[in-house]
């Protein structure tokens, strides 16, 4: 199969997205596909200055073609939709007359464009409309099939769009599961000053998602209050988004007057790194916030890192976690609750045959979601329709 991946993402970038969209396509061509994937020029302006095999350490097995943009991100909201118009432009010049078995894309405005052209567009969806829902209309009249990463937004489009169920594919985000086949605690506990002595509760991941809170600052209001009562935990943040965020991050410290020697904030860590740290650490947090876009939309790619990983896991509890995670495999407790997410790291530092069993079953319940599978089974859906 000859398939042709457009994504409208700055290549490589230290963002979830695009370590997502390079494992599928690597894990597209592990499965026999031919893979193109093109994206926006927008290297003059990349702060990494790596390919992207390079950077996120993957096999060469499809191609990355740039297509042309005006690359204004970031000067003005203006910039960023002259930069989508024109990459998107120049993404139809250069793919509407190439012969491809499916075009693949998790971009609305591409997938939109496209749709009027050719009949075998695959969206995959990673959010949910919030406006222009005429254009969202049409697009899912024309597409071939939408790949929503969770049942929720599956459920809401059938019923608030009137999209055909048989229409859409849950095909919920993945994990490299070989990624976590080797231990890496040695590797961090040699480069890095992690206590070894200590109780290493874990935040991996940004500070904020569109704007919005992922509670990190409740975290480590939480934090404060476990170490006032045992000394005996140090909290590892691992900010993998702008490097400006370590000061905003460390301001939040200092007002909950935690001292400097019971948190490390580590940013731009690579992924061997991070992996590390998830693994030397004794409990793994994802304090959502119970937003709509955290409760109804996402599927975050640590939630399966940390499943792989073999380290507990306390979450808040939401609709969208619960689609994967449950008492069983993790502890979850009451979003934008304070007391509950104390009371679930503390139960999971203190029993350790508790904390054994959740992550055990974690590790096998996460052995679905692994990348190939994920590619193998999209790819028997696009050859069957």
């Amino acid at each position: 199969m000859n398939l042709l991946y457009v994504s409208n993402a700055r290549m490589p970038t230290e963002k979830a997205h695009g370590w997502q969209i390079v494992k599928m396509c690597e894990s597209f061509a592990d499965a026999g596909a031919k893979v193109d994937l093109f994206v926006p020029d927008r290297r003059k302006n990349n702060p990494i200055k790596q390919d992207a095999f390079e950077h996120y350490g993957i096999k060469e097995n499809f191609k990355i073609q740039y297509a042309w943009c005006w690359d204004l991100v970031g000067q003005s909201r203006l910039g960023f939709y002259i930069q989508v118009g024109t990459f998107t432009l120049s993404a139809l010049v250069k793919t509407i007359f190439k012969k491809t078995d499916a075009l693949y894309t998790r971009d609305e405005v591409f997938a939109w464009s496209m749709s009027w052209f050719k009949k075998n567009v695959f969206y995959e969806m990673h959010d949910y409309p919030r406006a222009h829902f005429w254009l969202y209309k049409g697009l899912f009249k024309r597409i071939r099939k939408i790949i929503s990463t969770n049942q929720i937004k599956k459920d809401r489009l059938i019923k608030e769009f009137g999209v055909d169920e048989k229409k859409i594919v849950v095909q919920r985000n993945g994990v490299d599961l070989s990624a976590f086949e080797s231990n890496k605690v040695e590797k961090v506990h040699g480069i890095f000053n992690v206590p070894s002595e200590k109780k290493i509760i874990s935040y991996i991941g940004k500070y904020k998602t569109f704007g919005q809170s992922k509670g990190v600052e409740n975290l480590i209001d939480v934090f404060s209050k476990l170490q006032k009562e045992n000394n005996d935990v140090f909290l590892l943040m691992t900010i993998i988004d702008r490097y400006s965020e370590f000061e905003e991050v460390k301001n939040i410290f200092q007002k909950y007057t935690v001292p400097d020697s019971s948190y490390r904030i580590q940013t731009h860590a690579s992924r061997d790194i991070v992996q590390g740290f998830m693994q030397l650490s004794d409990v793994l947090i994802m304090n959502y916030p119970n937003t709509e876009h955290y409760a109804q939309f996402m599927s975050p790619l640590k939630m399966f890192e940390y499943m792989a990983s073999g380290t507990p896991i306390v979450s808040t509890d939401l609709p969208s976690i619960r689609e994967v995670l449950n008492e069983n495999n993790a502890v979850l407790v009451a979003p934008d609750n304070s007391e509950a997410l104390k009371q679930g790291i503390t139960r999971v530092l203190n029993d350790n045959d508790f904390a054994q069993r959740i992550s055990k079953q974690a590790m096998e319940d996460v052995r679905k979601y692994d990348w190939k599978n994920r590619a193998q089974s999209l790819l028997r859906i696009m050859q069957s329709t």
